[in-house]
């Protein structure tokens, strides 16, 4: 691979205006590429490194669902136990099926509506949620619930895939339920510590974390302001997004599940194997918390992006050649000229790998 083609391929988009982000490409584990640009702190200038950590949006529906499945393997839940007798009341959609279950949360086939509009390509619906529950107030899992419990069902259980974050809302207050622990900290024991994700954190964003990059949208003017995610994003992250980590932790992560460190034989396998065809591309299909893209009946690719305003994230891995490569970027893809997934093309195809 020449590395110094590749960096030359991000640093020159069409428009030169670059990537601001980390890019890390692994092969057996080993690093074979990796890359920094731009700025973790505009105003002060402070650059992005291979150590700077970035909110990953969706990119942690992956490591909620390896946790769901770690307490799946400790005995404490189970795949096909229905919502209803999981969760109180109160916590749950008011016209929830009794026929929900664990399973239909983490594959996106519950049927259940989400608090915004997954299907908008703009950032209009996910916005209009903080006129409602202002992003300060939302500290914790349950935060969310007035966005969505009052919304009829779209679906019965078991249906066609709907990508909805509200699923996985559902799974985080599961997870808090049957520990009594926060989702933080579930999250910690039983996927962090175990994986060797020392840097990752759901810790609150005005609690300055250390080395967290701020997230921004590029200007919608030619010559108007830069403008940081302060007020678009919740104060904490969830189980459907918001994490901090950084490429490293998130290679870790893959290699804990690939090589079944993290989990049990059996949940690996659940976690790899699909239970819903994307309905727009039916190579593509979802695992728990997890994208797969098959090839003849095989998994060859796996993993999750992430968008928020001012976030942009992707993580791949290569099965035929134990190839993992994450892009992490703290602009979004709306105004970004270089977005996650297309710089994780470029590495693509200057490591010759396919899919």
């Amino acid at each position: 691979m020449n590395a110094d083609v590749l960096r030359a391929q991000i640093e020159a988009p069409a428009d030169e205006r670059g990537f601001s982000g980390v890019c890390l490409a692994t092969v057996q584990g080993e690093p074979v590429f990796s890359y920094a640009s731009g700025f973790a702190h505009r105003g002060h200038r402070v650059p992005n490194t291979l150590t700077t950590r970035f909110a990953v949006a969706s990119v942690t529906k992956m490591i909620t669902a390896a946790a769901t499945l770690s307490l799946m393997d400790q005995g404490r839940l189970e795949l096909a136990t229905p919502l209803v007798e999981l969760l109180p009341a109160e916590l749950l959609p008011h016209d929830v099926s009794p026929r929900l279950t664990m399973h239909h949360l983490l594959s996106h086939t519950s049927g259940i509506a989400s608090y915004f509009d997954e299907e908008v390509e703009d950032w209009a619906p996910y916005l209009a949620c903080w006129d409602i529950v202002p992003t300060y107030h939302v500290r914790a899992v349950r935060d969310l619930l007035p966005l969505f419990v009052g919304k009829p069902a779209l679906a019965a259980p078991g249906g066609a895939m709907r990508y909805g974050n509200a699923n996985y809302i559902l799974a985080g207050l599961v997870c808090e339920h049957v520990t009594g622990a926060t989702f933080a900290d579930v999250v910690a024991e039983h996927v962090f510590d175990l994986a060797g994700m020392h840097a990752s954190t759901f810790a609150a964003l005005d609690s300055d974390p250390a080395d967290l990059a701020v997230g921004y949208s590029r200007p919608t003017t030619p010559g108007g302001p830069w403008r940081s995610n302060i007020y678009s994003v919740p104060a904490v992250g969830l189980p459907d997004g918001g994490m901090i980590t950084t490429a490293n932790d998130l290679t870790h992560f893959v290699d804990a599940v690939r090589t079944g460190r993290l989990l049990s034989p059996a949940s690996t396998t659940a976690m790899l194997s699909s239970h819903a065809t994307d309905p727009t591309d039916p190579d593509q299909h979802y695992g728990y918390g997890i994208w797969m893209t098959f090839v003849d009946g095989r998994v060859v690719r796996f993993g999750h992006g992430g968008s928020d305003p001012g976030i942009d994230a992707t993580v791949r891995h290569y099965v035929d050649h134990g190839a993992t490569i994450v892009v992490l970027a703290n602009v979004d893809q709306e105004g970004s000229d270089m977005a996650a997934a297309d710089v994780a093309d470029l590495v693509v195809t200057e490591l010759g790998l396919h899919v």
